[in-house]
């Protein structure tokens, strides 16, 4: 987002309103959270958009992933 055209405080005004106070407040971001979305709005200007059913489904794959790699690599090293 271009910092000059908007601030952190005309977002978090906005946002707000909108979704009423945040979660989570602390000096560098204002997270907003329910069962579906997580929106953050962090300083330097960015706000983070996150679906939680599709980050926990790529959560999963990643693990899977992960587990796999380990068990490939026992293997390998049991072939020495």
């Amino acid at each position: 987002l271009d910092d000059r055209q908007l601030d952190y405080f005309q977002l978090f005004q906005q946002m707000t309103s909108r979704y009423g106070n945040p979660v989570d407040l602390d000096p560098r971001r204002a997270l907003w959270e329910d069962e579906r979305t997580r929106i953050e709005l962090e300083r330097p200007l960015v706000i983070r958009y996150i679906d939680l059913d599709e980050f926990e489904t790529r959560r999963r794959e990643r693990q899977t992933l992960q587990a796999a790699q380990e068990v490939a690599r026992e293997v390998f090293l049991e072939d020495f």
